[in-house]
């Protein structure tokens, strides 16, 4: 399943003389950079969840791990867990289908993403999602929730663009803070509450 770099998610494994779907990519067990020489990678249409911490970089060890730059996501993937892709380049947008619900803290803090547009609704998102990906210019998202959670974008500093959906009602604090760039977001008309920006 690897070659120049590519590594596609089978959908099945087979142990015991049984096959088995592959469903969910468990918590860490592909954090700091343990997918030597894989740069980009297609998640299987079979899984469902991507666990806490499974593509994480941290910054010690950021100097000497391979790095993903794109990553495609399959149709049935509904959770995307806390820090799953934190210090990743993905310098490409990250394909992300219209099944995806729900989004953990910092799932992709300190990433290399310049465009997040993604189908679907975010029925839950947690805190910083977004925070410190210092190179996110634009932002399409269509959130479900009624809160933007605090630090969402905190300290992206070349955002310029943001566009959340209608169903946004509350911003909550540092949602935006440190964003010295941003010059266009696309408010909710029902938007009730801007806690501190």
């Amino acid at each position: 399943f690897v070659g120049n770099g590519k590594f596609v998610m089978p959908e099945y494994v087979h142990y015991d003389g049984k096959q088995y779907p592959v469903t969910k990519i468990l918590e860490g067990s592909i954090h700091e950079g343990r997918f030597g020489g894989v740069s980009s990678l297609v998640i299987s249409n079979s899984v469902t969840e991507i666990g806490d911490n499974a593509f994480r970089i941290s910054e010690e060890s950021a100097q000497y791990r391979p790095f993903l730059t794109s990553v495609v996501m399959g149709n049935s993937v509904k959770k995307i867990g806390e820090q799953a892709f934190a210090g990743q380049t993905l310098q490409t947008n990250v394909e992300v289908n219209s099944s995806v619900e729900t989004i953990g803290k910092e799932a992709f803090s300190k990433c290399g993403l310049k465009t997040i547009d993604w189908k679907g609704s975010i029925k839950q998102m947690d805190e910083g999602v977004f925070s410190y990906c210092d190179q996110l210019e634009t932002v399409n998202l269509n959130c479900e929730m009624g809160t933007l959670p605090k630090c969402t974008f905190l300290m992206c500093k070349n955002l310029s663009s943001v566009s959340l959906g209608n169903n946004i009602r509350v911003l909550e604090q540092y949602s935006f803070s440190g964003t010295e760039k941003l010059t266009s977001i696309e408010l909710p008309t029902n938007l009730e509450t801007i806690e501190i920006f």
